[in-house]
């Protein structure tokens, strides 16, 4: 089930060999699992740490702990679950050290799509090196595809801010808003009403969730299985 032959998804779509009703229920619940147990397990330590450090050790006040995660309403591209949504453990880092190397290094201009970019970049960077580290200790194998997983994001999110700007540019409106690129919730603008486009990009993330995530997690399931 999680062989190397299971993994990809358009090749088997267009050249075979076709999937069968497990493989595809398989994937679906590979994509349901890790969003699901993720949000779990982070909230949970989350609100544990809060209530010790509000509750027992009366330390903090209930405001310095806010929720660890967005609105998942607000899911509706790539950008916004990783901008939104998902916790930014690493993200504040990335950005600071993106930036210092676009500015210092690449001289890039401050607030620039270049600078932006280059932030993003250094956070995806970081975080499919940290998860790869951390798989590599646990398993001793497998962390290549945490690399994979996390550039795929990347490469995803700047695809959604290319498409996204022609969209704009076809509808007459050119470049009326900043692109969402830098992984601050702050930065991000509120989501505004419902439309098809919502709907379209719920399904859009669905998509690619259901592209990416099972066959990153299969190999990682391989490598456990093998070493066990």
């Amino acid at each position: 089930d999680f062989s190397p032959s299971q993994r990809p998804l358009l090749r088997r779509f267009l050249f075979g060999p076709s999937f069968t009703l497990h493989d595809l229920l398989l994937r679906t619940v590979f994509t349901i699992l890790w969003p699901v147990t993720t949000f779990i397990s982070l909230d949970a330590a989350h609100t544990l740490m809060a209530i010790f450090f509000v509750c027992v050790l009366r330390m903090d006040e209930a405001g310095d702990w806010p929720s660890l995660f967005g609105d998942v309403r607000d899911v509706t591209s790539i950008r916004a679950f990783w901008g939104r949504f998902y916790p930014r453990v690493l993200a504040e880092g990335g950005v600071n050290l993106g930036q210092v190397l676009s500015r210092r290094v690449l001289g890039m201009q401050v607030g620039g799509a270049g600078e932006k970019t280059v932030a993003v970049g250094v956070v995806f960077a970081l975080s499919g090196a940290v998860h790869a580290g951390v798989t590599w200790k646990v398993n001793g194998c497998g962390w290549e595809g945490d690399l994979w997983f996390f550039g795929m994001q990347f490469v995803g999110g700047m695809g959604e801010m290319l498409v996204g700007r022609a969209w704009r540019v076809w509808k007459g409106e050119g470049e009326r808003r900043r692109s969402v690129v830098v992984l601050r919730r702050g930065s991000v603008p509120p989501r505004k009403g419902w439309g098809w486009e919502d709907v379209f990009g719920y399904a859009w993330v669905v998509a690619w969730a259901f592209w990416c995530v099972p066959g990153w997690e299969f190999g990682k399931m391989e490598c456990a299985l093998r070493e066990w």
